[in-house]
């Protein structure tokens, strides 16, 4: 059992991953062995001045994944 699966386990707990740089072996190892659980992503990003805006939509994400699935639903832009 690796790690990543016994943090993951049986618990519900998710890891996800933001890349940043422009290389597409990192972001491809982060999907195929960093990330795991229940709606688990990797987001990239190629400037690191962007990090901010991705940070937000990274902390979204987090929180709607782990929402009830009768909570109301809304869209942000």
């Amino acid at each position: 059992m690796t790690a990543r699966s016994a943090a993951c386990g049986d618990d519900g707990f998710t890891i996800n991953g933001l890349v940043l740089g422009q290389d597409a072996e990192l972001a491809q190892y982060f999907r195929s062995s960093v990330i795991g659980g229940p709606g688990a992503f990797a987001m990239d990003i190629s400037d690191a001045k962007d990090a901010g805006e991705f940070m937000t939509r990274k902390l979204v994400r987090d929180l709607l994944a782990s929402a009830p699935a009768d909570a109301p639903r809304f869209r942000i832009e």
